[in-house]
């Protein structure tokens, strides 16, 4: 679990770049700053053959690489759903709990290194145990955030114990938040109601990940993909819900990409022989092993392909990536 995260910022970067050029999109560092993305992470216990905690270990894990992608490049928020309130009475919360306590550690690491801000929104107010726990996760958190609350670099805002319906009664705290501009979905087409930052996302783009939020799956290109469809995502939806007007021409542009060609972009940038390694063994071999063509494999890249799917304002973008 220590080496996890070994991507240096420079590499995020040139992923990054590469991707939005993939995409066919320009972009300014203001535009990272002003992204604030809402993973809503999901797929955790079909995605892999990992079993009761681990699944969910390996879920937080992906969390926190995504996390990273966005502080790298200099994003200021990020949200990430771990619990709403109704998980506690899942069968499987056990399994739950226990890979929050295992990942109490993990994430205080990653603040303290990257100067991170752990901002934890639902309920503590009641504990949040499973069974005979005898410790106190709810407690734990608060001194989570206290340990950090001085810290000055990306606020990573947590979900746990968490509803719509308990924020609404609590204008002090969504008075605070930071506006969501994108959600990122994993594995289903919806938003549960109960789930939505109350006051705080009333003009986000949704990104649609085919895939599950699972590490394991997933390599740093793929990741960095993602985090590059995002902003896409972003620049593409800016300004169109309440204040867009219309220039001369515009509408008539529109409604010729949406109405009469029915616009849809589909494109693949997965290259199969890569991503299983087939191409490298040659190479790898003739320049004994050469350490950066082994890369790819030191950052888990032979992966499957992923696919998300984003809107524009004449039709759906689909990446396979």
């Amino acid at each position: 679990m220590d080496k996890f995260l070994e991507i240096s910022d420079e590499k995020i970067s040139d992923l990054f770049k590469k991707s939005a050029k993939n995409l066919n999109f320009s972009f300014l560092n203001e535009d990272l700053i002003e992204l604030c993305v809402y993973d809503m992470t999901d797929g955790t216990r079909t995605s892999t053959n990992l079993k009761g905690s681990d699944a969910y270990i390996d879920g937080g894990l992906f969390a926190l690489r995504f996390t990273n992608v966005f502080r790298a490049l200099g994003a200021k928020n990020i949200y990430l759903n771990v619990i709403h309130t109704g998980h506690k009475k899942r069968v499987n919360y056990k399994d739950i709990y226990e890979a929050m306590l295992k990942l109490v550690n993990v994430y205080l690491n990653y603040a303290n290194k990257y100067d991170a801000k752990l901002k934890f929104l639902g309920n503590l107010d009641e504990r949040i145990d499973s069974g005979d726990s005898k410790l106190n996760l709810a407690e734990i958190l608060k001194g989570l955030e206290n340990k950090t609350e001085n810290n000055k670099g990306l606020t990573i805002h947590i979900l746990i114990n968490f509803s719509t319906r308990w924020l609404a009664k609590h204008e002090e705290i969504y008075d605070n938040l930071p506006e969501v501009n994108v959600v990122v979905r994993h594995t289903k087409g919806y938003i549960n109601g109960d789930m939505q930052i109350f006051g705080r996302m009333d003009n986000y783009s949704l990104v649609y990940a085919q895939n599950g939020s699972s590490s394991t799956n997933w390599s740093d290109r793929q990741i960095a993909e993602l985090a590059a469809i995002c902003l896409k995502s972003y620049i593409l939806n800016r300004g169109t819900h309440l204040t867009k007007t219309y220039t001369d021409g515009e509408n008539e542009y529109v409604r010729g990409k949406r109405e009469i060609e029915l616009s849809l972009i589909h494109k693949d940038f997965y290259d199969e022989k890569e991503n299983k390694g087939e191409n490298k063994d040659k190479e790898n071999k003739e320049n004994n092993e050469n350490k950066e063509n082994n890369e790819n494999k030191e950052n888990n890249e032979n992966k499957f392909k992923k696919r998300a799917i984003i809107f524009s304002s004449v039709g759906p973008e689909i990446y396979e990536f």
